[in-house]
C-alpha cells in the first residue's frame, strides 16, 4: 500500500509524481508525492493587518491560505526570523508549530522575537537542515508542513528536495499536507 504526501504549491511550478521510499524505525508504507492538477493549487487569502503583525503582505497571504485549525501540528521549513511561525502560533489553542531553519542566526532571531509564543507551548524552534530533520523521541507527527522559498523544495536543488520529502513523509501523519511557496 502506498501513502500519498500531497504537495500544494502557492506559486507556479512543475507538477509530477516522485516515487520515494520512507526511511524510518516506525512502520510506514512507501510514499508517492501527489501534486494538484489545477494551476491554482489553493486560493490565496485576504491580507489582514490585524492578524499579520510583523508579516509582509505576501507572507500574510501565505499564512492566511494555510488550512490551520486550532489543534493543528504544523512544521515550518526555513522559518527565518519566525514571523510566519508566530502568526500561526497565534491561531493555535491546543496545537503546536515547530519552526526549523539551517541558519543559527535565523533561529537566534526567531527565539528573541518569539518568547511569548515559545513560553505558551504553542511554538518551538530547532536548528536543523530540512534534509536532516527527524522527529525526536516522543514527538508527535505533523499534519501540516509548509515552506516559503526553500531551495530544496522549490526546484532549485532537486536532489536535496528528494531527501527533504523523505524526511517529511516520515515526520507526518498519513493525511498530512505540504504547502510550498516558490
Amino acid at each position: 500500500e502506498q501513502q500519498d504526501v500531497r504537495v500544494d504549491q502557492f506559486g507556479a511550478g512543475e507538477r509530477d509524481q516522485l516515487p520515494l521510499a520512507a526511511e524510518s524505525d516506525r512502520p510506514r508504507s512507501p510514499i508517492r508525492v501527489r501534486y494538484p492538477s489545477d494551476s491554482a493549487a489553493i486560493a490565496v487569502g485576504v491580507y489582514d493587518p490585524i492578524c499579520a503583525g510583523d508579516l509582509s503582505p505576501r507572507l500574510a497571504e501565505v499564512v492566511d491560505a494555510l488550512p490551520i485549525k486550532p489543534h493543528s501540528r504544523v512544521l515550518e521549513i526555513g522559518c527565518g526570523p519566525g514571523a510566519a511561525a508566530r502568526a500561526i502560533a497565534a491561531r493555535l489553542t491546543t496545537g503546536h508549530i515547530l519552526a526549523i531553519d539551517r541558519s543559527a542566526a535565523a533561529i537566534a532571531q526567531a527565539e528573541a522575537a518569539s518568547v511569548d509564543e515559545i513560553r505558551s507551548g504553542r511554538m518551538s524552534l530547532r536548528l536543523v537542515a530540512a534534509e536532516e530533520f527527524a522527529l525526536r523521541a516522543g514527538e508527535e507527527p505533523f499534519d501540516l508542513v509548509f515552506a516559503v522559498r526553500v531551495g530544496a523544495l522549490d526546484g532549485r536543488h532537486p536532489q536535496a528536495g528528494q531527501q527533504v520529502l523523505r524526511r517529511i513523509a516520515i515526520a507526518t501523519t498519513s493525511d498530512a499536507r505540504l504547502f510550498i511557496d516558490s
